[in-house]
Formats: structure tokens, C-alpha cells, sequence
């Protein structure tokens, strides 16, 4: 049994992790701005500003908690920045003070925004644009330099079926799924999507995802893990299934005024180390992962 610490123990990926841990026999405690039932033990707090309360020793910390949002989000809030420094601020005090000295972070594979090469290892450089990705790679070089028994996972984008409820959000602020959902039941004849439809996108399962977390959790392996799974598609491709998913049909007008905001395309790569680990996505549907 592992002591865990959680933060965004109350996020998209937190519930789910928070959840197979305890089934598999792991002490959880959680910290997130928002409530949460599900930990064993639970901390409400905005990591934004220093974390005062005394808690049991911990085997390791799991960083999730972030401020991402949509693509355009991502693309154009410049507090960003700054709000993921502060949290991982917070974090390493905590880990410090509490002397917990294993940390695994969620990172993104949109770290690699400025090159078409996805290597399982240490940022060549700090050179992104976009402030979400900026936030995560600073948040990677920190956390290298602050902890020697450190995994950085840098997942593509995530899915399941939390995303098809309680949809409300500004266009383009919200991750693509729920994002074009909102506009395909609000929609009566057309739906607006942002880019030209050629924009393609890597989804994995939370699910997927939650069990890479599990797998790395109960292993001795340190370093840096990209992880994807074998669903790609286009935004337009995407929007079609959606549009079949809520069982409409709806003319699709396309905005290419967006596409200076798109992040480069993710291009297949190379998965072996995570295989090594005993892990694959188990995952190989949109809509099966919608339903589950």
C-alpha cells in the first residue's frame, strides 16, 4: 500500500485516479479548490495561495491540479503562466516541509508545440509560445531541478464520458469534446467550429490514463513518459461523430480564422517504454469512450 498525496483530487482525471487507487488498496489524500467525497482523507484549498495545514506522511505527491482549458484558452490567457507556477510553488513547499521526496506530474504533450519530434525525455528547450504550454514546460525544468525520484507524464488529450454532462462554457474555453457538444444541442440547424476541420487531435480515455498513473505509482521507474493512445482525428471528423452521438444532424460552418491559435498537430510516437511498463490504451473508440 502507497501513501498518496493528490492535488486536483476533485478534477476530470483526479475522481477517477482517486478512485481505482483505493480499489487497488492506496491510501489517498486529497487537496482541490472544489469538494470531493471520494479520498480517504481531504484538504479544500486553492493552491494559488500557500497550503498552512499539518498532514500525515505521504509516500509521494501526484501533481494534477492545473487551470487548462480550451485550445483558445490555452492559446491566449497569459495569467496561465503564472497561475501554474504559483500551484507548483505551493506543491513543493508542501513536499518539502512534509520531506516527501517522489513526485509524478501531469504535464502535456503540447510541450512540444514547436517541433515535430515527441521525445520520452528532457525538454531540449524552453522555447513554446502558447502560455499553457510555457506553464507546463517551466513547471517540467522545476520540478527536475527540485526533485531527483521525478515521472513527468505528458498525456494527449483526454476523454470519457464526464465530458458528455453538465456542459457550460465560452466557445473555445472548454476542452474540444464538450466544447462541441454545447454547440451541437444547442444548435438548431448549424454549429460554428473554430479552425478549418483539418485540425487533427489525439484522444485517450481517462480511464487509459488513470491506469498509466496507477501502473507508474506501483513502479521504482523515474523520468519522462508521452502517452497516447491509437485514436486520431480530425476536428471535422470529430464533429461528424459527435453530431451522429447526439443522434442530429446540423450544417457545420467552419471559422480558418482560428487556425492561428492551433497547436502544432500531434504525430504518432513512439510508446515502447510504456508497453515495457505492462500498459497500453485499452481504449480504441470515441464512442465507446463517450459511453464509459
Amino acid at each position: 500500500m502507497k501513501r498518496v498525496l493528490i492535488t486536483g483530487s476533485a478534477g476530470f482525471l483526479g475522481r477517477t485516479l482517486v478512485s481505482d487507487l483505493k480499489r487497488y488498496g492506496h491510501f489517498v489524500c486529497g487537496i482541490d479548490k472544489n469538494n470531493e467525497s471520494q479520498s480517504d482523507l481531504f484538504y479544500q484549498h486553492d493552491l494559488l495561495n500557500p497550503f498552512r495545514a499539518d498532514i500525515p506522511k505521504f509516500d509521494l505527491c501526484i501533481h494534477l491540479a492545473s487551470c487548462a482549458d480550451g485550445f483558445l484558452a490555452n492559446a491566449t490567457k497569459d495569467d496561465i503562466f503564472m497561475q501554474e507556477q504559483a500551484m507548483l510553488n505551493t506543491v513543493l513547499d508542501i513536499c518539502q516541509r512534509e520531506r516527501i521526496r517522489r513526485i509524478v506530474f501531469a504535464s502535456s504533450i503540447n510541450v512540444f508545440e514547436c517541433g515535430d519530434a515527441f521525445p520520452q525525455g528532457r525538454l531540449a528547450a524552453l522555447n513554446q509560445f502558447s502560455p499553457y504550454a510555457r506553464a507546463k514546460a517551466h513547471c517540467e525544468r522545476v520540478i527536475e531541478e527540485s526533485f531527483s525520484d521525478f515521472v513527468i507524464v505528458r498525456p494527449t488529450n483526454f476523454f470519457g464520458k464526464q465530458q458528455t454532462r453538465n456542459l457550460e462554457s465560452a466557445p473555445g474555453f472548454a476542452h474540444v469534446i464538450p466544447d462541441l457538444l454545447l454547440k451541437i444541442r444547442s444548435a438548431n440547424s448549424c454549429i460554428e467550429v473554430m479552425g478549418d476541420g483539418t485540425q487533427r487531435r489525439n484522444f485517450i480515455h481517462i480511464q487509459d490514463v488513470s491506469n498509466f498513473f496507477r501502473r507508474i505509482l506501483e513502479s521504482p521507474k523515474t523520468g519522462w513518459f508521452n502517452i497516447r493512445s491509437e485514436i486520431e482525428i480530425s476536428i471535422l471528423e470529430l464533429t461528424k461523430e459527435l453530431l451522429k452521438f447526439e443522434s442530429k444532424e446540423c450544417e457545420i460552418k467552419f471559422l480558418p480564422n482560428y487556425m492561428k491559435f492551433e497547436p502544432q498537430m500531434i504525430k504518432p510516437f513512439d510508446i515502447q517504454a510504456l508497453n515495457e511498463l505492462g500498459w497500453q490504451a485499452e481504449v480504441c473508440s470515441l464512442i465507446d469512450g463517450l459511453n464509459r
